[in-house]
């Protein structure tokens, strides 16, 4: 999973769109590192329980 920080909404657009987009689509057609997912974090006080739920989400989990 690749996760991106982002405090600004300028900061994030373009970089977002890339990873989105681009990036992370072509790691996982190369095929050689897994299933990569991309998640953006906003707030730092919240970004674990944020991840947990995200990470359930994939695995098909109900967030706990």
């Amino acid at each position: 999973m690749a996760i991106g920080i982002s405090s600004r909404e300028e900061e994030s657009g373009a970089s977002v769109a890339t990873a989105r987009s681009t990036w992370i689509p072509a790691v996982n057609r190369l095929g050689m590192f897994g299933r990569w997912a991309f998640f953006e974090i906003r707030d730092p006080w919240t970004c674990q329980k944020e991840v947990r739920q995200y990470v359930s989400s994939l695995r098909g989990e109900s967030a706990a």
